[in-house]
């Protein structure tokens, strides 16, 4: 069921939305609802509502109605105040938030498909411009995405973790790697054909709209981090990261060489090792044999830069919910 909350006439109302299992969420097909208007001169009726729409597990605020109170009496798109996506079509056993965001029917065509496997640290998921093979929904650890410099150096420019997937290019109907895709922090992912993922992804019209709303967290985080790495310092970029970290593996202590963390920032590794000397001194971290340890959460992410926040609520506000909870303060 989707709610959804109308204004018509000066009042307001709420229409229970129920779909049928033939409908597809973002067809603009039309589906029968019934609700109620608390105006002076409507009383409950039956509407017709015809939807596009971004999925959320809590809120749907790009919402497209044609609605008709009466055939002469539509209901106009500014009249649509919010909706909500509820908690019973989430699936609540995945770690991954996209795939806890995908309707159940959808769910139930992609699951035999994936496969769970280990992601180890270094490992190589897609090389520079070739062919994709498999998309990976990552449950634990984080995969960066790399760019390679003609000086030799190596910079990512993206990372992925629970709240995500390594493969947007075959969502977007392209078939080759733009950029390197190497493993940071080990976990366990799951991953389904390419080929498959795409063939599926044409009845799968709600989780479509998952993957947009989750493509342009991706492109706020590429973007953010541009302007964190012109404008901040090294220490409270190497807070964000480490924020970041505890946030996709919901645990305080997690393997992270200064290698890694260097490739993270974009800086030399010497650099990474005063910032993180620094963190560990005012007691928010501890660090030894390329494992660190966060300490004090709420001291790290006062040293943070903006930045963190920025694309944390952003997150939140577009995809709601899922796999990527805060971890309690250290």
């Amino acid at each position: 069921m989707l709610e959804v909350t109308v204004r018509h006439d000066g009042g307001r109302g709420d229409a229970a939305v129920t779909t049928n299992d033939e409908w597809r969420a973002g067809s603009r097909e039309p589906f029968a609802t019934r609700g109620r208007f608390d105006t002076e001169h409507r009383p409950s009726r039956s509407v017709v509502v015809d939807i596009a729409w971004h999925a959320s597990r809590s809120r749907l605020d790009a919402v497209l109605p044609y609605a008709a109170m009466h055939p002469s009496e539509p209901v106009h798109p500014a009249d649509v105040l919010s909706a909500r996506w509820p908690t019973s079509h989430v699936q609540t056993h995945e770690a991954n938030r996209l795939l806890q965001l995908a309707g159940p029917d959808e769910y139930a065509r992609l699951a035999p498909h994936l496969e769970t496997v280990r992601l180890r640290r270094h490992q190589v998921l897609y090389a520079h411009n070739t062919s994709i093979r498999e998309v990976y929904f990552p449950q634990t650890g984080i995969i960066a995405a790399v760019s390679h410099l003609r000086s030799g150096r190596h910079v990512d420019v993206g990372t992925i973790g629970n709240e995500g997937m390594l493969g947007l290019p075959v969502f977007l109907m392209a078939d080759r790697a733009p950029l390197e895709a190497r493993v940071h922090v080990p976990g366990v992912a799951k991953r389904i054909p390419a080929g498959v993922f795409r063939e599926l992804l044409a009845d799968c019209g709600s989780f479509h709209m998952v993957l947009h709303r989750y493509t342009l967290t991706f492109l706020t985080q590429v973007a953010q981090s541009a302007a964190c790495n012109r404008a901040h310092d090294i220490a409270a970029r190497c807070a964000r990261w480490l924020l970041m970290t505890h946030d996709r593996m919901g645990a305080p202590r997690f393997p992270l060489t200064h290698e890694m963390l260097a490739m993270m920032l974009g800086v030399r590794r010497p650099g990474v090792s005063l910032a993180a000397a620094s963190l560990q001194s005012a007691g928010l971290i501890r660090y030894n044999r390329g494992r660190i340890e966060i300490v004090d959460r709420r001291g790290l992410e006062a040293a943070s830069c903006e930045c963190y926040g920025i694309v944390r609520e952003h997150l939140e506000s577009v995809l709601p919910g899922g796999g990527a909870e805060a971890p309690p303060p250290a």
